[in-house]
């Protein structure tokens, strides 16, 4: 769904930019997310969350802030903003892929989402609708040998263990806001059985577009 009427002409001129995001988190005590572009990317991102105390105090947000879905969530928005920010990133339609359901349905709806990660949902809308021809976002499976999305996962698993760690080393270790790193909800595999989210997927009726 687009809320937006696409540029066709433009998408067809020019090559997508793909970036996979993914998030992590550790018994609700460490999380972080993922941000893969491609190989040697210098926007390849591995950044663990900040704790409580420091980060989403203003945000009115029940439970643990070190949440699976946030880190999704926070991935998304960092990728978007990293891209629109770059000195080589040339106004070329964007798809990006996420394991994480729940933020592709969010955006496949033409209004503000709400509920409890309602807000940060609104901010990723808001980062897709400043690219000038479109974002599109796709549900990828997890875990079912996509590359981007392996390597995503990685760079969580690595924000994640760097967060788990800091906090062990000294419970008073403060993470700067700006220093984002991750588990991940589970989801089911064919046979029914629960697994971490994922297994590539190509465009479906849950897939996304939001165009600038």
């Amino acid at each position: 769904l687009s809320l937006a009427s696409p540029k066709t002409t433009v998408q067809q001129k020019y090559t997508f930019v793909k970036v996979y995001t993914d998030g992590s988190c550790i018994d609700n005590r460490a999380s972080g997310f993922g941000i893969y572009f491609g190989p040697n990317h210098e926007l390849n991102s591995s950044q663990k969350l900040p704790p409580p105390t420091y980060f989403l105090r203003s945000e009115r947000i029940i439970g643990p802030i070190h949440n699976s879905s946030l880190a999704e969530i926070l991935g998304a928005q960092t990728a978007l903003r990293s891209l629109r920010n770059w000195k080589d990133y040339k106004n070329e339609p964007v798809i990006l892929r996420t394991d994480f359901l729940p933020l592709v349905q969010a955006m496949s709806k033409g209004c503000s989402s709400d509920g409890r990660f309602g807000e940060e949902m609104n901010k990723v809308r808001s980062l897709a609708t400043s690219f000038p021809n479109g974002v599109q976002f796709q549900h990828v499976y997890a875990h079912d040998g996509d590359p981007g999305n392996e390597q995503a996962d990685a760079l969580a698993r690595m924000a994640t263990a760097e967060a788990q760690r800091a906090r062990s080393a000294s419970p008073s270790t403060q993470f700067l806001p700006d220093g984002y790193r991750r588990r991940r909800p589970l989801s089911r595999s064919r046979n029914g059985t629960a697994r971490s989210r994922s297994r590539s997927r190509s465009w479906s009726k849950s897939d996304a577009v939001i165009s600038g």
